[in-house]
């Protein structure tokens, strides 16, 4: 007994459908076995997705393209409903990719820049297809598709520095007037690569003795590691005479 054509079609199709199946299940599994903790493992997962949806879309283009053989209107009409169907489902997807592509060609944002988006605010970690990374200072990661992005009022920001401030005393000659010594050590700290150049720094009279001045000098920089060296180096520049200093207070 001959089967009918269309049962023929069908046959084929779900032979082929089962086939490509099999084929991006093993693949898949074969990922998942081999490089499971890669460092490209979730990149890899990701274009497999991107393939397979491909795949399948041909598969029902060729399959409506089997089973409307001879009819060339009924396989158009029904393959113009798939398009719109598929482009309406996946709209919000080609509008990330879309979106994401034009903000990658302006350049606004790259790795390492200081970005607030809504209510979320953090470094941008990575530009990828669809979506921002972004890290916050809580330590989380967050992907905001480029839609929102694109909608949303975003702004370019740069992490305030936390400054810390490191006081000490300084015993030097009057040999020089006291605005003298001042602006010279601001000069100094400011030209040094520890100091922060956000806050001048402070240097004041605290005490007078014959021969010597005690200065108050208050230097900030972005770490109290820093510190130490700071004030050794002020110290190795104008403390030449402290000994002078403390011999006239013992008089």
């Amino acid at each position: 007994m001959e089967l009918p054509g269309l049962t023929i079609s069908i046959i084929k199709l779900l032979f082929f459908g089962g086939l490509l199946w099999a084929f991006f299940k093993l693949v898949h599994r074969g990922i998942d076995l081999l490089l499971s903790g890669q460092v490209y493992h979730k990149r890899l997962e990701e274009a497999l997705l991107i393939v397979r949806a491909a795949s399948w879309i041909i598969f029902i283009f060729w399959a409506i393209d089997v089973i409307f053989q001879g009819q060339l209107i009924i396989a158009r009409l029904f393959s113009g409903m798939l398009i719109l169907l598929v482009v309406g489902i996946s709209w919000s997807l080609i509008r990330d990719i879309i979106s994401g592509f034009l903000i990658r060609m302006e350049g606004t944002y790259h790795n390492n820049s200081h970005v607030r988006i809504h209510d979320v605010e953090g470094t941008v970690r990575k530009l990828g297809f669809r979506s921002m990374e972004i890290e916050t200072d809580r330590g989380e990661t967050i992907r905001i598709p480029y839609k929102i992005v694109d909608d949303e009022l975003t702004v370019k920001s740069y992490p305030v520095e936390t400054i810390k401030s490191h006081t000490f005393d300084l015993s030097v000659s009057k040999s020089k007037a006291f605005d003298e010594y001042r602006e010279e050590i601001k000069f100094q700290l400011l030209n040094s690569h520890w100091s922060s150049l956000r806050k001048d720094p402070r240097v004041k009279v605290v005490d007078e003795v014959k021969d010597a001045y005690v200065l108050r000098v208050t230097a900030y920089t972005l770490d109290n590691k820093y510190f130490q060296e700071i004030e050794q180096f002020v110290k190795n520049k104008f403390e030449m005479d402290a000994p002078r200093a403390e011999q006239a207070e013992g008089q």
